[in-house]
């Protein structure tokens, strides 16, 4: 039976608080996935794609989900994973879909909207 990991894929910032976030993001998925999760950085930050790859094989996982933090997938993300494929032959990797116009995406968006304004979206 093949076991899979997850490597969510950020920017990077040189701030504290992305980094924070997306360590706890890291931490639920781990527990909701029972397989390794690791988080890999663009720039600025520590671990690369590619480092972070090589740590949830590392882990034993002979199939690898990139899971991009982003709206939209970019070169900078496309060229990262290619690196990381390099890195790692025929290891079994693919790239979810970005968040983008996800439906619960949308949703997230108009109940934060409403927070800011005063109402609470579950207030209908």
């Amino acid at each position: 039976m093949s076991k899979c990991g997850i490597v969510i894929v950020a920017h990077g910032s040189q701030l504290p608080d992305p980094e924070e976030a997306l360590a706890k993001l890291a931490s639920f998925l781990r527990e909701e996935s029972g397989g390794p999760v690791e988080v890999g950085f663009l720039s600025f930050q520590s671990p690369s794609i590619a480092e972070a790859v090589a740590s949830v094989v590392q882990a034993g996982v002979d199939r690898v989900t990139v899971a991009p933090f982003f709206l939209t997938e970019g070169y900078l993300m496309r060229k990262a994973v290619k690196l990381a494929r390099e890195a790692a032959p025929g290891l079994d990797m693919k790239i979810a879909p970005p968040l983008g116009q996800h439906p619960r995406l949308l949703d997230a968006v108009l109940d934060r909207a409403d927070e800011a304004m005063g109402q609470r979206a579950d207030a209908d």
